[in-house]
């Protein structure tokens, strides 16, 4: 029957032999056999950083939620019977008179800072996704429409038969002439800060201005119809 080989040493060497056949013996089965020792100059914390050239990035990844600016080029030219002006910013911009005719609308898109002027007559002017920008004009025949924008002024300084104001909020409207303030409708739908300014009958007093409903009553009536008031908030 065989026997291991630490006893047979124990017998014959003592002590000392014991640890000598132990060292022979492959305590990983294998797995570290002829191995170096890492000694720690040899770490990979402690190695001189890599030379240039040597290993390239192969691009860095996007941190998360962080955004992407989109510039977009300026447009002011007229497409057939349209004016599109589009993405004017901290600028002033004037559609000339000798320009522009009842056949044509004017588009205004995209503006932050600027100043369009139409000269002239005009069928429509929308003034949609502007931020602190101006519109100035002549008269429009049929409407003067601001949607999607914020701190918007328009000026007419003739006529306009309506002006509409949609999903906006801070919208000044200056009416220059005192005759045709009572001729202008306005319509307005889900927007806040709304005011129009007009020539007092009293020429001492100069402008007044007031603000354009944003909250209404509502009521059933005895016949089930709705009747609507403005708040008492804009009764003074």
């Amino acid at each position: 029957e065989e026997t291991s080989k630490a006893p047979v040493a124990a017998a014959t060497g003592g002590i000392s032999n014991v640890f000598a056949e132990l060292s022979k013996i492959d305590q990983s089965s294998g797995k570290t056999a002829g191995l170096r020792h890492v000694t720690k100059d040899m770490k990979s914390k402690n190695l001189p950083p890599p030379k240039e050239g040597g290993v390239k990035k192969t691009g860095l990844k996007k941190k998360f939620g962080s955004s992407i600016s989109t510039t977009h080029n300026p447009v002011f030219e007229i497409r057939g019977p349209k004016w599109q002006v589009d993405y004017q910013k901290d600028c002033v911009k004037t559609i000339e008179a000798d320009q522009i005719s009842i056949k044509n609308t004017v588009y205004i898109h995209g503006c932050e800072g600027a100043t369009i002027v139409v000269k002239g007559k005009c069928n429509t002017i929308t003034v949609d996704a502007c931020k602190k920008t101006q519109v100035v004009f002549e008269t429009v025949l049929a409407t003067c429409e601001i949607v999607n924008s914020k701190s918007v002024k328009v000026q007419c300084n003739v006529n306009s038969p309506t002006i509409s104001i949609d999903k906006s909020d801070g919208v000044t409207v200056y009416i220059m002439k005192r005759d045709v303030v009572k001729e202008i409708k306005f319509v307005t739908a889900k927007s806040s800060e709304m005011n129009v300014s007009y020539p007092s009958a009293n020429e001492d007093e100069g402008f007044l201005e007031h603000a354009l409903p944003e909250q209404f009553v509502h009521q059933i009536g005895s016949e089930d119809n709705v009747s609507t008031q403005v708040s008492d908030l804009y009764g003074h």
